[in-house]
């Protein structure tokens, strides 16, 4: 067998994951429907589908934990409107939480926090995702009682740096206890840090590359 071949053999294997994904014709048509309309609920998702609500969350749980798909998708505020709901992190532990505690789970709450934080950090070459002792320490602590219906709720606030221009801004104080950057707690109970962005400063860019293969749980 030719190297070409070879090469062409090898990237067709590594494509499998993808294609076994999306074999599925609903969930296929349900990736479908979220790249060409954006963010749907399942309500919509099911109209039209010939499908009920249930099997269409059956498939979006089959999605959540096929390590072909990259969850990692999020404008994270930066976009004057928004492209993608940025606390998608949080609705993910939500949909996780929420289906452990019905007896009926389909990702275990370590795995889907490894699959926010060390996989992304992995797939990008980031020296990030994970905490060990010498390690920067970036880090959310999130109290699972706030993880709620405000959590799918909607919120915009006007922005006086663009004119009074109103934006998305969804804040889950409930659940978002607080944030540290680089070892330096930036925002705990709803309220930053003094100074923060302006003379305190505990973040800076990572480096593509520099990442350490992660040990994925269970």
């Amino acid at each position: 067998m030719s190297r070409a071949r070879s090469a062409a053999v090898a990237k067709l294997h590594d494509s499998a994951p993808v294609f076994a994904a999306l074999g599925d014709e609903t969930r296929l048509q349900i990736v479908a429907r979220l790249c060409a309309e954006g963010p749907l609920s399942i309500t919509r998702l099911s109209e039209g589908a010939g499908v009920t609500r249930q099997a269409i969350t059956k498939h979006l749980n089959a999605l959540a934990i096929d390590p072909s798909v990259h969850m990692g998708f999020s404008d994270a505020g930066a976009h004057l409107r928004n492209m993608a709901f940025y606390n998608f992190a949080l609705r993910l532990l939500k949909r996780t939480h929420d289906a452990d505690k019905s007896g009926r789970p389909f990702l275990t709450i370590e795995r889907a926090i490894y699959r926010l934080t060390a996989e992304v950090a992995d797939w990008f070459g980031l020296d990030a995702g994970t905490l060990r002792e010498g390690d920067r320490a970036d880090f959310v602590v999130i109290d699972p009682a706030g993880l709620d219906d405000s959590v799918n709720s909607y919120h915009e606030e006007k922005v006086e740096f663009y004119g009074g221009l109103s934006r998305m801004v969804n804040r889950n104080d409930a659940a978002v206890v607080a944030t540290g950057v680089n070892g330096a707690v930036v925002y705990r109970n709803g309220h930053f840090r003094d100074g923060y962005g302006t003379t305190e400063k505990s973040g800076h860019f990572l480096r593509a590359g520099a990442g350490r293969p992660a040990k994925m749980p269970a």
